[in-house]
C-alpha cells in the first residue's frame, strides 16, 4: 500500500470552498445552476461511488468519485449562503451534532470522549438497535413538534431513494429495532445469482401484467410505518 500522502484537511477544505464561490462568481454555467438543476448529478455522482465500491476499485478511483459527492455537497451549501438559508458550517455542525446524539456509547452528551472505562462497553448488534431506537425518537419528536402528525391525517413513509435499496433499508432497521419484518415463508436464497434470478422474474411478472415493478413497490413503502 502506498504512504498517504500528507495533506492539510482544513487547509485543502478551505480552498475548495473558495474555488467554489469563485467558480459561482466567474463561471457562467456554474452561476446559472440551482438545487433542481443539480439534483441529476447528486444522484448521478452517488452512483458512481457505489459503482467504484462494489467493483473493488478503492484506491485513487474511490477518492475521485467521493470527491464528486464532496463537490455536489460544497455547491449546494453555497447555492444555500448565497439565500441566506445555511453554510458549509452548518451542514458540517449538524452532522457533528447528530454523532454525538447518536453514539452516547463514545460520546458524552456535551461531544466529549467517555472516559476509557465506559468505552467499549457495546456489541454491534446493541449499537444498531440504539441507534435505531434514538433516530426514531428524534423523528418523532421533529414530527410532533412540527405538528405533523394527527388522527385524520396519518404520517406516510418517506421514500427517498431507489425502491429495493429503500426496503432493504427499511427492513434492515426493523430488524436492528427488534422489530417485525415481512414474511419470508417459501422464500429462502443462498446465492447471489438464485436471488437476481427471482428478482428479474418478478419484473417479468410485473411487466406482463402491465404494472410497473419500482411504482409499485414505492407506493407500497409509504403506507409502511411497521411491517407488523
Amino acid at each position: 500500500m502506498d504512504k498517504l500522502e500528507p495533506l492539510d484537511a482544513a487547509g485543502e477544505l478551505e480552498r475548495l470552498l473558495w474555488i467554489v464561490r469563485m467558480l459561482r462568481e466567474h463561471c457562467a454555467w456554474t452561476a446559472e445552476l440551482d438545487h433542481d438543476a443539480l439534483t441529476s448529478f447528486l444522484i448521478e455522482e452517488a452512483y458512481e461511488a457505489v459503482e467504484v465500491i462494489e467493483t473493488k476499485q478503492l484506491g485513487e478511483t474511490f477518492a475521485a468519485e467521493l470527491s464528486d459527492v464532496l463537490f455536489q455537497v460544497v455547491l449546494h451549501a453555497q447555492l444555500a449562503a448565497e439565500d441566506g438559508r445555511f453554510d458549509f458550517a452548518k451542514i458540517a455542525h449538524l452532522l457533528a451534532a447528530k454523532m454525538v446524539r447518536r453514539n452516547p456509547h463514545v460520546f458524552t452528551s456535551c461531544g466529549e470522549l467517555l472516559p476509557p472505562e465506559k468505552l467499549d462497553a457495546l456489541d454491534v448488534p446493541a449499537i444498531a438497535t440504539q441507534w435505531e431506537h434514538i433516530k426514531r425518537a428524534e423523528k418523532h419528536q421533529a414530527a410532533d413538534t412540527a405538528g405533523a402528525r394527527n388522527s385524520e391525517q396519518p404520517a406516510t413513509q418517506s421514500v427517498t431513494g431507489p425502491a429495493l435499496a429503500t426496503a432493504q433499508l427499511m427492513v434492515a432497521r426493523a430488524q436492528r429495532a427488534g422489530e417485525a419484518t415481512p414474511d419470508t415463508a417459501g422464500l429462502r436464497f443462498t446465492e447471489a445469482d438464485e436471488l437476481a434470478d427471482h428478482l428479474l422474474a418478478v419484473v417479468a411478472a410485473a411487466e406482463q401484467a402491465g404494472l410497473d415493478a419500482e411504482q409499485c413497490l414505492r407506493t407500497r413503502l409509504r403506507s409502511v410505518d411497521t411491517f407488523q
